[in-house]
């Protein structure tokens, strides 16, 4: 290797305050509307899926360079476990294929890439303050790209316990085929 070749940046692999367990802040962040339209979701879709998102909360866990990102909604936990830097592979819900890679910016940024079927959809988690993180949403699908920013705030276990335990009730109470009106 010659002298003068750039060194590339080691990987930061540090948690400043981003693992936690995360409540979304529906009124301070973007509806998911548009992506659902990119995704050629139907009205009737869409409005479940507003619903279930409003509910969603993070926990993440990031040690060394393993990422966990537990995805909590009205559907259940959705659990990902990464290396950061490799990619992984799995199944959508409903069958499709998915490709992620999550990356470290900084001790305060997790970036991840997701292939899912033709969608691209990049997410830049950001710590704002020790309470917020903000997510940035970036989906390009069939030419046209959606953009949407989420706003999380830290919450205490009791309170992400309190919130789990609503939204598993609320899906126990709605009536076979659809939701639970609220």
């Amino acid at each position: 290797m010659s002298k003068h070749a750039p060194k590339s940046k080691p990987p930061v692999f540090r948690d400043d305050g981003l693992s936690g367990i995360w409540m979304l802040d529906a009124t301070r962040s973007d509806p998911p509307t548009q992506h659902l339209i990119a995704l050629g979701l139907g009205d009737l879709a869409q409005h479940a899926a507003a619903r279930i998102s409003a509910s969603m909360s993070l926990r993440i866990s990031l040690r060394g360079g393993e990422l966990t990102v537990v995805h909590c909604c009205t559907l259940g936990d959705k659990e990902r476990r990464m290396v950061l830097g490799e990619p992984v592979s799995e199944m959508g819900r409903d069958g499709t294929p998915i490709r992620i890679l999550s990356e470290q910016l900084s001790p305060v940024q997790l970036r991840m890439h997701c292939e899912y079927g033709k969608a691209r959809i990049v997410e830049t988690k950001t710590l704002a303050s020790h309470d917020e993180m903000v997510q940035e949403v970036v989906m390009t699908m069939r030419g046209s790209t959606t953009r949407s920013t989420r706003v999380f705030v830290r919450a205490s276990e009791a309170a992400a316990a309190a919130a789990a335990a609503a939204a598993a009730l609320a899906a126990t109470a709605a009536p076979e085929g659809g939701m639970a009106e609220g």
